[in-house]
């Protein structure tokens, strides 16, 4: 081999160590930048996802919005805010109200049981007006007892007067929270706990 050729191949040589050593160093830099851009991608979709289940969770379950998230269950009431002010049930109170699934509405406002057909609307529900039966009653009535028997009352929607045409019934508006309903009504506000399925 002469000068000649071994100067090539030494050239050619230190060329292709050259370029090994670009890559390598090429290589290491996206080594460097991939976990940042796979941490903004994992970043993105998450913000994509949460979107997705957040734009679905406001158009089916609003609560308060009429969703009907009150139907199919029995509520027991547990407090009055009325104009005499505020007034805590007893865990012993009877007094509740259940939202069939077939449109019928029931309640007990521990004297009488009250039925009627109720519709869903867009921010509660609305009445076709009351049926009712006496339970019975025994003595004097408290003014607890009378408030708690309004209340329940107003449940099923009071009449829109002044037109002189039979009364309309007044919708009434519904919100869930958790295990609590809360109605208002033309008495005033009314709170319930959830106290099991109507049947």
């Amino acid at each position: 081999m002469t000068d000649l050729e071994t100067a090539i191949r030494s050239a050619l040589q230190s060329r292709a160590d050259e370029v090994v050593v670009r890559h390598t160093a090429m290589s290491a830099r996206r080594r460097r930048w991939l976990p940042p851009i796979l941490a903004a991608a994992l970043v993105i979709a998450l913000v994509a996802i949460t979107l997705v289940v957040v734009t679905r969770s406001d158009h089916t379950t609003p609560a308060g919005s009429g969703s009907g998230s009150f139907v199919g269950f029995r509520w027991r009431l547990v407090q009055i805010d009325d104009r005499q002010g505020r007034l805590a049930l007893p865990a012993s109170t009877e007094a509740a109200v259940s939202f069939g699934r077939d449109g019928q509405m029931t309640a007990n406002d521990t004297v009488h049981g009250l039925s009627a057909h109720y519709r869903l609307v867009a921010r509660g529900y609305e009445t076709d007006g009351v049926g009712s039966t006496a339970n019975g009653l025994a003595g004097r009535i408290s003014i607890t007892l009378k408030r708690t028997l309004a209340a329940v009352g107003s449940c099923f929607s009071s009449p829109r007067g002044g037109t002189g045409k039979p009364p309309a019934m007044k919708p009434i508006t519904a919100s869930v929270s958790g295990d609590r309903l809360v109605l208002h009504t033309g008495y005033g506000v009314l709170t319930f706990v959830r106290a099991g399925t109507d049947h």
